[in-house]
């Protein structure tokens, strides 16, 4: 094998993520070979590290890792928030989401509550119902920081702007639709 610097290097940085080099290079041939083995399967999803924000937070002398919610729990649970929307209405009809809101809203909605610490901890609703409300609160604000912080919102009013714009609803009020 040739020393480093070689332009084969290349080739075996490609092993590393299931590359192919080809058969003899020397010969100017373009027929290349898998360089796993065929009982290598690649990797999925769920596969790697969590690579998302997580929390942890000590409950009865151990650790729970509050995580960010996945598209499908998110998605759940959005359209279970949804039916509380009237409570983020100002007077004069603005809808106004902040991450102080949701909490205050999550935090009065037992049922929402469980849901987010369900999908954001693992913790069954059986365990979740025998904490104490502290324990719960503590979670509760963990799964918030986590999962609705103003990047995540901030991108959610960009979708709703595009798509105001993509119907032509850009700038008109209410109910002008």
């Amino acid at each position: 094998m040739e020393g480093p610097g070689h332009r084969d290097h290349q080739a075996l940085d490609q092993t590393a993520v299931g590359g192919v080099v080809p058969i003899n290079p020397k010969s100017g041939s373009n027929r290349t070979v898998p360089l796993l083995p065929v009982f290598f399967s690649q990797p999925t999803m769920s596969d790697f590290a969590i690579l998302h924000p997580v929390k942890e937070v000590p409950l009865r002398g151990q650790t729970v890792t509050v995580r960010e919610m996945r598209w499908k729990e998110a998605v759940a649970f959005t359209e279970k928030l949804s039916g509380l929307m009237g409570q983020f209405t100002e007077p004069d009809g603005r809808l106004l989401v902040t991450p102080e809101k949701l909490g205050a809203v999550i935090a009065r909605s037992g049922d929402l509550a469980t849901q987010l610490l369900e999908h954001t901890t693992g913790l069954p609703r059986e365990t979740l119902d025998d904490l104490r409300p502290v324990e719960v609160l503590d979670l509760l604000a963990a799964a918030i920081e986590v999962n609705l912080h103003e990047e995540l919102l901030g991108k959610a009013r960009g979708v709703g702007q595009a798509l105001s714009r993509s119907l032509g609803l850009a700038g008109k009020p209410p109910g002008d639709a």
